[in-house]
């Protein structure tokens, strides 16, 4: 997975301080933001609000980039850690694989036509499935 995709996966789950503040400066100082930034954003928050923030330099607090979707959550300061470490907790028991596959279908899925990435989906679905070999069943 590309850096850009990768940085989109790891937004699913991004936990944000209240006291926490979002900027993309590159621009006003002559660069392209790194990170994705220009790839990200469009994605998470549609052309126009990812080019005024972009383009205009300018900041969120937590809770705007809660209501635009740009973190899933937002908690106290004093909670922060203890909040990322259960969110790692819960996705660490999950099956690797079908995380995997799910990444997959997300990120491999936007670049398809609703049609083609419904077929993607079917297709990670079913590798997923266990053999009547496999699972002890006969």
């Amino acid at each position: 997975m590309d850096r850009t995709r990768s940085a989109a996966a790891v937004l699913y789950e991004c936990v944000a301080s209240t006291d926490a503040r979002f900027a993309l400066p590159e621009t006003g100082l002559g660069m392209i933001p790194g990170v994705g930034g220009t790839q990200t954003l469009p994605r998470l928050l549609g052309t126009g609000r990812a080019l005024d923030l972009v383009l205009g330099g300018g900041w969120l607090d937590a809770r705007a980039a809660h209501r635009l979707g740009l973190v899933a959550q937002v908690v106290p300061r004093p909670r922060l850690l203890s909040t990322a470490r259960r969110i790692a907790r819960r996705l660490v028991r999950l099956d690797q694989g079908t995380v995997s596959r799910v990444k997959r279908a997300f990120n491999d899925g936007l670049d398809l036509s609703i049609l083609h990435g419904l077929q993607l989906e079917r297709r990670l679905a079913a590798a997923a499935r266990p053999s009547t070999a496999t699972s002890g069943s006969m």
